[in-house]
């Protein structure tokens, strides 16, 4: 597990973009086994979009948005890894 946040940058992107960058960048982190990212998105329509596309991503725990109003702290759930805990 690595404790080092990673970094997605939507800033500059179209939604449609942002939202494909989003997805993937969920699925290789939650892969990963990594426990959070921060997603930049601007202060523009993503940053009202991605709260909708975290909330509908079951990889996700949870979303926080930053103090600087930008961008987000996503927290993700832990891989099962097929164990009954």
């Amino acid at each position: 597990m690595n404790n080092r946040a990673k970094s997605l940058d939507l800033h500059g992107l179209t939604i449609h973009q942002g939202w494909k960058f989003f997805k993937e960048a969920i699925i290789e982190s939650y892969d990963k086994d990594e426990r959070k990212i921060i997603v930049i998105t601007g202060k523009g329509a993503m940053l009202r979009e991605l709260p909708m596309w975290a909330e509908d991503n079951p990889n996700v725990r949870e979303t926080s948005l930053r103090q600087d109003g930008g961008s987000f702290i996503v927290k993700l759930k832990r891989r099962n890894n097929g164990t009954n805990i």
